[in-house]
């Protein structure tokens, strides 16, 4: 029982490790939005988006195409400076998903997924609007 107990330990300790070191991880390079591109490209991956530090010049619509290049569901939501969900879209595992959203002014933007602990290894990054 208690070998069980320390075993049971020692795996908490080395989920806590990961949680704090994926928690960790930054935003990247900020990627700039153009438009008469297309919609920006988003991999969702175990716990990161790709890019994760998105720029639009100037409030408006936000066209994405999220893969979801890994074998579990995923999500992205995105919530404005007050805390309000603009959007929330589940992607099921090796899946594109398009998705249209109004970013109506300037400001951060926050974007995650709200599976359970998927935001604190790391599945989270930012939408900046203005210049």
């Amino acid at each position: 029982m208690r070998t069980t107990f320390r075993k049971d330990l020692k795996i908490l300790g080395v989920l806590i490790g990961m949680m704090v070191l994926f928690g960790c991880a930054g935003l990247q390079n900020e990627v700039q939005v153009n438009e008469g591109k297309g919609p920006l490209l988003i991999k969702a991956s175990d716990f990161k988006f790709e890019p994760n530090n998105i720029r639009l010049p100037e409030p408006g619509p936000l066209s994405l195409k999220v893969e979801n290049i890994s074998g579990v569901v995923h999500n992205i939501t995105i919530k404005d400076s007050e805390g309000k969900i603009i959007t929330s879209t589940d992607l099921p595992a090796h899946t594109t998903v398009s998705i249209e959203v109004n970013l109506p002014k300037p400001g951060a933007y926050e974007m995650y997924c709200d599976k359970p602990f998927h935001t604190g290894m790391g599945m989270k990054g930012q939408i900046v609007v203005g210049k």
